[in-house]
């Protein structure tokens, strides 16, 4: 198999996996592929690690026994970037933490190569003796968003690290690691980074996807709805989308979502239209932001049904996003199936994969109730609940995303994520999510709020369940000159402080 790495020729980069728990990345030199990376590093760890507690961190390979480990890359047709999947499964008998860190060590000579941040996206780097490269580590669909990002600016290589600096040099390794992963036996979860040629930072994009439905009728529109910005002032920039017929490869329907060049005042701007109706079929939705070549592409698999085909699933989800362990949710909506004939439907919730409620409804247009409640040792972390209907022969499909926070200590998030962008006089309207779970111990606690460092009035409340929302309003001043300013929120108890 060397001889076909040594051999092998491209255009640009590519990865390749070259043994059980090893890849590599190449890049065309002088017209023939090389080599971009010296060694890598596949580290796990099941407790948080620091420069003290190095020692506990082991190597992939010396836990076979209890963790299957399996690599898969995605090359560009254009040979513009190359993707690496790293897919870890429980194969032991019991529910462990399984934090993932991987480390490239480069090839290029590091007295010549630098690393430099590129904000809310990854890393721009230039290796001596080959090119430039973006390391893509957040916000984008292809890649799993990571944890710690560590900079190598000697050979002494040290795992899930964390550097804050914007910038390096010189350069010998960049890692990522991906924490509080766990998995029960058998379960299995996948993590991505991207590896892009020169430069590359398409706008951001921001779809709500949860307007998006796997399945229509011909008679309904989808609906797409979500925001896009981008860093630099003075830049076209656009939200676009494609649906693409699965079968034929041809595009149906296709078109601009908005579209705007950044300037001071203005560097987000969001969309919210309707599209379709369109014929029976399977198609893609591919929703995508553009500037320049750079393109950010987010896509959707959706059905066309005849319009008796499924149970017809409308669901109001919750309007909160966050949650604690051991928290009871509730979830209404209409489930009915056209057909008479089916008398009942049986509907199921999961949650992290498995059913977690079930129940036979009857067919009827009234509103029905469903409840469960979020398992007691749920980790931290995203999760995505999933409700069915089936009645017998189709199955329906919702889809909604919330967050677990840490019910051990004091937390503050805020219900809706702020916009990136505001004008003079806008009013903000949100909600505090204040999760302090000593009720007996921090009975009160107290909101801040800063604008600019400048504080507001402040809120004490009660401390009575453990997770508690404070709807709070703030507006920007009409004669602010700044362009970029800061608004926090922070929560204060007897014993702890939170911030966000």
């Amino acid at each position: 198999m060397l001889s076909l790495f040594l051999t092998r020729f491209s255009s640009a980069i590519e990865a390749y996996k070259t043994g059980p728990y090893t890849f590599n990345i190449y890049d065309q030199v002088d017209s023939g592929n090389k080599s971009m990376i010296k060694q890598v590093y596949t580290k796990i760890a099941h407790v948080d690690i620091d420069a003290a507690s190095q020692d506990k961190v082991k190597d992939i390979s010396d836990l076979k026994d209890e963790l299957d480990y399996k690599i898969t890359t995605i090359n560009d047709e254009n040979k513009q970037y190359t993707i690496v999947r790293q897919t870890l499964t429980n194969i032991g008998k019991e529910g462990k933490r399984y934090d993932l860190c991987t480390v490239l060590v480069f090839a290029g000579a590091p007295d010549i190569s630098f690393y430099s941040q590129v904000p809310n996206f990854g890393a721009y780097f230039y290796l001596g003796d080959f090119d430039s490269y973006v390391w893509v580590q957040q916000n984008h669909p292809s890649v799993t968003n990571g944890k710690l990002r560590g900079i190598g600016g000697d050979e002494n290589v040290r795992f899930f690290t964390h550097s804050s600096s914007r910038d390096a040099f010189p350069l010998y390794w960049i890692s990522e690691s991906w924490t509080n992963n766990y998995l029960e036996p058998g379960q299995s979860v996948t993590i991505s980074f991207m590896i892009h040629k020169n430069d590359y930072e398409p706008p951001l994009l921001n779809l709500e996807k949860d307007f998006i439905k796997d399945d229509y009728e011909p008679t309904e529109k989808i609906h797409i709805k979500g925001s896009f910005s981008y860093y630099y002032l003075n830049t076209y920039i656009s939200a676009n989308y494609n649906l693409v017929n699965k079968v034929s490869g041809m595009s149906v329907s296709n078109g601009v979502l908005k579209d705007f060049t950044t300037y001071f005042d203005k560097m987000a701007d969001s969309f919210d239209i309707e599209i379709g109706p369109f014929a029976i079929g399977a198609y893609a939705l591919i929703v995508y932001t553009r500037q320049g070549t750079n393109t950010l592409e987010q896509h959707i698999d959706i059905t066309i049904s005849p319009p008796n085909a499924k149970p017809k699933v409308t669901i109001f989800w919750p309007e909160y996003k966050y949650y604690i362990p051991e928290t009871e949710i509730t979830i209404q909506g209409y489930v009915l199936d056209p057909d008479a004939r089916d008398k009942t439907i049986a509907t199921a919730i999961y949650f992290n994969g498995k059913v977690i409620y079930s129940a036979n409804v009857t067919n009827t247009d009234e509103i029905k109730t469903f409840k469960f409640t979020i398992p007691k040792d749920t980790p931290v972390g995203e999760y995505d609940i999933r409700f069915t209907a089936n009645d017998g022969k189709l199955t329906t499909e919702r889809k909604q995303t919330i967050i677990i926070r840490d019910n051990t200590v004091l937390s503050i998030d805020v219900e809706p994520k702020f916009e990136e962008t505001y004008k003079k006089g806008d009013k903000l309207n949100f909600t505090a999510v204040v999760n302090d779970p000593d009720t007996d111990f921090e009975s009160k606690f107290v909101i801040f709020v800063y604008y600019k460092d400048t504080l507001k009035p402040s809120l004490e409340k009660d401390n009575k369940d453990g997770m508690v929302r404070v709807p709070l309003q703030f507006s920007i001043p009409s004669d602010e000159t700044e362009k970029v300013v800061t608004l926090k929120v922070k929560v204060t108890s007897t014993t702890e402080k939170a911030e966000k």
